[in-house]
């Protein structure tokens, strides 16, 4: 959802958006609607770009016509720069990276990308940066892990802490914004295996660990 006032437009993010996606929405590369000074408090309020919550409002700057002195009757080119939209997951079992491992990576738009996973169990590729879903097939297809892309919400969050908990296998409940005791319970599970204090409460030291662990 966007309204426009004054050449501005704030865009209220909706679950499944992210910077990326909606820069190339309207136009922008993705720093600068970040840095610009309409977002100063967005930053401080979410550190990481790409990880906003369904609620926040971004301020999509006016655009600024570039004029340009040419000669007539001559071919002129004139070259986009942008920042590519990539993809990253690191893959574990049993607390092991999977490392080496064949794997096809299926974007919603029905590209297919077959590959290897790195050393430290790595995939990183470049996708287009409105892609919402991707399907991860390893063993030859006989195992399939849907991805929903641009959904984790932040760590601050509850929903956050959910989704970052269940991708790292300490939680098995759904991500539906409740304090449950199952999710009490993930939490001393991760705080005990990061050598923090097993409070099961989110405090500071539990998300930011949560945050460095999951990579986002």
């Amino acid at each position: 959802m966007s309204t426009a006032t004054a050449e501005v437009i704030d865009h209220e993010i909706a679950q499944g958006e992210c910077l990326s996606s909606i820069a190339k929405q309207y136009g922008f590369d993705w720093q600068f609607i970040w840095n610009h000074a309409l977002n100063a408090d967005l930053r401080k309020l979410r550190k990481t770009p790409n990880v906003l919550k369904p609620g926040d409002v971004l301020h999509i700057p006016a655009k600024e016509i570039k004029h340009e002195d040419r000669a007539a009757d001559a071919l002129h080119n004139f070259q986009i720069t942008g920042v590519p939209t990539k993809l990253i997951l690191r893959l574990m079992r049993g607390g092991k990276p999977l490392a080496n491992e064949n794997y096809t990576l299926r974007i919603s738009s029905g590209a297919a990308i077959t590959d290897k996973t790195d050393s430290t169990g790595k995939i990183e590729k470049v996708i287009p940066a409105n892609e919402t879903y991707a399907s991860l097939l390893l063993s030859n297809g006989l195992e399939e892990y849907p991805l929903k892309l641009a959904h984790l919400d932040p760590v601050e969050t509850t929903t956050g802490l959910q989704a970052r908990l269940r991708n790292l296998g300490f939680y098995g409940g759904s991500v539906d914004d409740c304090d449950s005791p199952l999710l009490i319970v993930a939490l001393k599970a991760f705080q005990k295996k990061n050598g923090l204090n097993e409070t099961g409460a989110p405090d500071d030291p539990t998300r930011e660990k949560l945050k460095s662990v999951h990579g986002s």
